[in-house]
Formats: C-alpha cells, structure tokens, sequence
C-alpha cells in the first residue's frame, strides 16, 4: 500500500505478497481482492502497514482483471473466461 498524500514522494505504507504475479485489484469494505497467476486473493487492509491474506481461490488459469459489485467478486481468467466468487466465501 502506498501513501499519496504528497504524490511528489510517495511512500510504502505496507505491503503484502501474494502467489504469483499481480495484475490487477480491486478493494471493497477494507478488503483488497488481487488477481494474480494463480487466481484471487481476499487482503485484510484493516491496518494498512500489514496487510494479511484471508484466502486464496485458484482458477483454471492466470486470472488477469479483478472487480466487485455488491456481493460478488469477478475475475478475468485468461484460459477460463470470467469466474464469479460470493465475497463473503472469503
């Protein structure tokens, strides 16, 4: 996590590792939900300056894109399509 209360020196505040390679991610109610290599992630933000993973859901291939809406998380999977999780089975 990075702290751009001053963009010109920005700084790291936490940060978090995950599977493989991150792409994208989208944060909702504290959670920052990271599509990376191996699938998705669910990332306590609830204290910024150490960041946990909750779970991990590996996918039928690189998951690419990550969003959120209501309930629901969806993921762009390269060699599956999209792939819809209940954010609360994190």
């Amino acid at each position: 996590m990075i702290d751009i209360r001053d963009p010109a020196h920005p700084s790291e505040v936490g940060h978090c590792d995950t599977p493989d390679y991150a792409r994208s991610v989208v944060f909702a109610d504290g959670v920052a939900y990271v599509a990376d290599d191996v699938g998705v992630c669910a990332v306590s933000a609830q204290d910024p300056s150490h960041p946990q993973v909750m779970a991990c859901y590996s996918t039928a291939g690189q998951a690419w894109s990550v969003t959120q809406s209501g309930g629901y998380v969806y993921v762009a999977v390269l060699q599956a399509g999209l792939v819809v999780l209940r954010r609360s089975g994190f």
